[in-house]
C-alpha cells in the first residue's frame, strides 16, 4: 500500500502545480491579454517541474509494477490543456459574436455579446486567428516588411537609442580595449505607431449568403491587400509623424543630401550606370542583404538599356518565385516613388540599401472594425472601417544611398 500512497504524493504535487499554471491562464483570459514576460517564464518553469515529477513518477510506477487497475491514478492534466478546452469554448463565442455583428450590426447583438467583441472605444475587435492570418499575410504582398526589421510592441512610440546598436573592440576591457559607441542617429530620435485605415464595401446579399469562413477569407484577402499597399508606399515615401505617417526613406532630408545621394548622370534619364553607382557608394559591410527600390517605370527604363542592334543589357532572373535582380541585387518596385522623367530636381529616382539594418518597423497587432449602415445603403452596401496601428522609421541612415535626380 506503500507504493500506491508514493504515486498518489506525486499527483498531488503535479495537481498543485497544474492549479498554478491554470492560474497565471486565468488571469490572462479574464484581462484578454497575453501573458507577460514574468508570467511566460513561470509557466515554462512549471512546465519543466511537471515534466520532472512526471517521469519520476512513471519510473516509480514502472519500477514497482503498479497498475492503473490497482491504484486507478488520477493524472493531473497539463495546465495549457485544460486552458485550451476552456479557451477554445470563449474563441468561438467570441467569433460567433464578430460575425453576427459583420452580418447584422450592432443592434443584433446581446450586452453580454457586444462585451466579447467590443473594445473601450466602442469598436469591434477581430478574432485573434483572423488578425495572425492578415498579419502572415502581409510580407508576401509588402515586399519593404520582408526587407526591414519587424518589432511588435504594445506602446505608442519607441525611442530610437532603444532599438540597441552593437558595437565591438579587440582586447580585454581590463587591458585597455576601447569601445567606441555609435554616434546618435540625426533627425527625428523617436518611431511613432500611427493609425491605418482601410475601407471595404461587401454587398448586403453576399453577406447574407456567405458562410462565415468565406466572409473571413474575404475579409482577409482585402484588408491584406490594402494595408500592404499602404504600408509599402509610406515605408518609403512617408512623410513623418508630423502628417501621422511613417518616415519614408525616399524622401528623408538626410538621404536625399549629398553626403548619401548620387545624382543621375543625366537629369530625367535613369540608366544602369547610375545603378551601379550608387551600389558602389553604399559601404560595404551592408552589401550583405541589399537591394534596390525604385519606381516601375525607372525599371523598365534600365530594363530596356541595350547595345547598339544587341541584347539588352540587363538580362533578369526568370525563376519562379524570385525577384527581378539588377547585379545580383534584388529590385523591387514602389508606386509612389518618382520617376525621373516626370519629376522636378532634387526627387529620389532609386534606393539602394539594406532595410533590415538601417529600417525598423513597429507592430501594434490589433485591428477593429466599424460597421457603416447607412453610408453605403442606397448601392446595397455595408462598409467596414479596418483600424490598423504601425509605424516605420529609419534607425541607420549609413545603410542607404540614394540616387538623386539633379539637373543643375
Amino acid at each position: 500500500m506503500g507504493d500506491v500512497m508514493k504515486v498518489l504524493e506525486y499527483n498531488k504535487r503535479l495537481k498543485a502545480i497544474k492549479d498554478e499554471g491554470n492560474e497565471i491562464l486565468s488571469r490572462c483570459a479574464e484581462e484578454e491579454r497575453e501573458r507577460n514576460e514574468e508570467e511566460e517564464k513561470d509557466f515554462q518553469r512549471i512546465n519543466i517541474e511537471m515534466d520532472r515529477l512526471e517521469a519520476r513518477r512513471d519510473d516509480y510506477i514502472k519500477v514497482n509494477r503498479i497498475s492503473d487497475e490497482e491504484m486507478r491514478i488520477s493524472i493531473p492534466e497539463r495546465p495549457e490543456v485544460a486552458a485550451q478546452q476552456t479557451q477554445g469554448n470563449g474563441k468561438n463565442e467570441k467569433r460567433a459574436a464578430f460575425f453576427k455583428y459583420i452580418r447584422e450590426g450592432e443592434q443584433s447583438l446581446k450586452p453580454e455579446q457586444r462585451a466579447l467583441v467590443e473594445d473601450s472605444s466602442g469598436l469591434y475587435l477581430v478574432p485573434q486567428e483572423m488578425l495572425a492570418t492578415i498579419y502572415n499575410n502581409l510580407p508576401q504582398a509588402n515586399p519593404i516588411r520582408k526587407l526591414a526589421t519587424v518589432i511588435p510592441t504594445n506602446v505608442d512610440k519607441v525611442l530610437k537609442r532603444e532599438l540597441g546598436d552593437v558595437t565591438m573592440a579587440w582586447g580585454k576591457l581590463e587591458t585597455g580595449a576601447v569601445i567606441t559607441e555609435g554616434t546618435p542617429t540625426p533627425g527625428q530620435d523617436t518611431i511613432y505607431v500611427e493609425d491605418l485605415v482601410g475601407l471595404v464595401k461587401i454587398g448586403k446579399n453576399m453577406l447574407r449568403d456567405l458562410s462565415d469562413q468565406s466572409l473571413e477569407n474575404l475579409l482577409v484577402q482585402r484588408f491584406t491587400e490594402a494595408v500592404a499597399k499602404a504600408e509599402n508606399n509610406a515605408f518609403v515615401t512617408g512623410r513623418g509623424h508630423s502628417y501621422q505617417e511613417p518616415e519614408g526613406v525616399a524622401v528623408d532630408t538626410l538621404l536625399i543630401s549629398s553626403t548619401y545621394a548620387t545624382d543621375l548622370a543625366t537629369a530625367d534619364t535613369i540608366i544602369p550606370d547610375d545603378l551601379i553607382k550608387v551600389e558602389y557608394a553604399l559601404p560595404a559591410q551592408y552589401l550583405e542583404g541589399a537591394s534596390f527600390v525604385m519606381h516601375r517605370k525607372a525599371e523598365l527604363a534600365v530594363r530596356l538599356v541595350k547595345q547598339t542592334y544587341g541584347p539588352y543589357l540587363w538580362q533578369p532572373s526568370l525563376q519562379e518565385g524570385m525577384p527581378r535582380t539588377f547585379d545580383s541585387y534584388p529590385i523591387y518596385n514602389c508606386s509612389t516613388m518618382n520617376y525621373p522623367a516626370d519629376t522636378v530636381d532634387e526627387a529620389t529616382a532609386a534606393i539602394f540599401g539594406n532595410w533590415k539594418a538601417g529600417y525598423v518597423i513597429l507592430d501594434r497587432q490589433s485591428l477593429q472594425i466599424q460597421r457603416l449602415d447607412e453610408l453605403y445603403a442606397e448601392a446595397g452596401l455595408v462598409g467596414f472601417l479596418g483600424h490598423f496601428r504601425v509605424g516605420g522609421g529609419i534607425v541607420r541612415h549609413d545603410a542607404f544611398r540614394t540616387l538623386n535626380n539633379e539637373s543643375t
